[in-house]
């Protein structure tokens, strides 16, 4: 069978089957039969069996016409809820509007040195980017380390030498217990200060492996989550 081609642009698509070439093939040979059957020496019957041919091809159509349509629009329903979020509620379907993930940036604040990017965390250096250097997030801080791209490179960098575009988020304060609270850049990492007894320390996410990620001079930084009450 032919096909129905619709010219979208420069490219074709194919929308259905069309029959009509062959419809109208039978459909010509049949009238010419029934004009002049002697020419033709065609049993009577067999005008019957062409037009007994005929509706088969058109209900054969119309099946597979329906099928096609079955087909496009399941693909259509698969091609949208790839766009958007789909959920399912109480049994029934809901389409949420899919967002685009907003966009994380932060800046390189190291003063002088250039911020080493690892290839995993604490892992070998790929790269290095200057200070004020420009990047995006991809994974926000974890036990020290951001993942971040630079120029399509993605790489992670210690957390303690990025400044986050928007603000850092406290959720709780609570109060060191010991004598002398060690401040690191990232868990077991250096020790970049301290705190004396009764300080208070500002939380920005909650004990994780034993460690407390903490807001210190305008950073992210860490200290022993057995250290604070």
């Amino acid at each position: 069978m032919g096909k129905y081609i619709e010219q979208i642009g420069d490219k074709e698509e194919i929308i259905k089957s069309n029959p009509n070439n062959l419809i109208n093939s039978l459909n010509n040979a049949k009238t010419e039969v029934q004009i002049d059957k002697n020419k033709y020496q065609i049993l009577e019957y067999t005008i019957d069996y062409m037009n007994n041919l005929l509706k088969t091809i058109e209900k054969v159509n119309n099946c597979w016409n329906s099928l096609l349509n079955i087909s496009i629009s399941y693909q259509d329903e698969i091609n949208y809820k790839k766009e958007v979020n789909y959920n399912g509620v109480n049994n029934s379907v809901e389409y949420i509007e899919k967002k685009e993930p907003e966009k994380i940036n932060g800046i390189v604040n190291t003063t002088s040195d250039y911020l080493n990017m690892r290839n995993t965390p604490n892992g070998n250096i790929v790269s290095s980017i200057p200070p004020g250097t420009k990047v995006e997030i991809l994974e926000n801080d974890i036990d020290g380390w951001t993942k971040v791209k630079v120029d399509n490179l993605e790489a992670y960098v210690c957390s303690r030498y990025i400044t986050l575009d928007s603000p850092l988020e406290v959720i709780n304060t609570k109060t060191v217990t010991i004598p002398i609270l060690n401040i690191r850049n990232y868990p077991n990492g250096n020790i970049i200060s301290t705190l004396p007894h009764n300080s208070n320390v500002q939380i920005l996410a909650n004990s994780h492996n034993g460690w407390t990620k903490i807001l210190f001079d305008g950073k992210i930084a860490y200290i022993n989550s057995n250290d604070i009450n």
